[in-house]
């Protein structure tokens, strides 16, 4: 119940139902969404996948454009199972500029995933302090950043 209430906020900011494709293979189903209500309205530049495995916990996050803000990272902190997070491009679709609510140190919200050892914040906008919660993950194993 915990997860299913963080992922519905982040569902919600995009425009499209949630498209479900299942994986019989490694029992995952990855819930995709499309088109963000408030940095892009009606269009399809961003996106997000929430994989969640066969027993209901989200195990990875990935993003395009998404415009996740510092405080949204919250939301990432009720997956447990939180293996991977990747935010690509992380502003809204069409805009090249840093946004102001957003600098990297959102990480710091995700400190208690034991889970979590692939970070991927590509074209993210990262600061140094951004980059200072990155180093506080305690179970990081790959960390890209450009």
């Amino acid at each position: 119940p915990a997860e299913r209430a963080a992922v519905d906020p982040l569902a919600a900011r995009f425009t499209g139902p949630p498209t479900a494709a299942p994986d019989r293979t490694t029992g995952v189903t990855t819930l995709g969404l499309r088109g963000l209500k408030e940095n892009d309205p009606g269009k399809e530049g961003a996106t997000a996948s929430v994989a969640v495995d066969a027993a209901g916990h989200v195990v990875a996050v990935t993003a395009n454009r998404a415009a996740f803000t510092n405080d949204e990272h919250k939301h990432f902190a009720a997956f447990p199972g939180l293996t991977t997070l990747t935010l690509w491009h992380n502003y809204p679709a069409g805009k090249k500029a840093r946004p102001a609510d957003y600098d990297g140190t959102g990480l710091a919200h995700l400190t208690g995933l034991a889970k979590l050892e692939r970070v991927t914040l590509a074209g993210g906008w990262l600061t140094d302090d951004g980059l200072a919660a990155a180093a506080k993950l305690p179970h990081l194993k790959d960390f890209q950043a450009w």
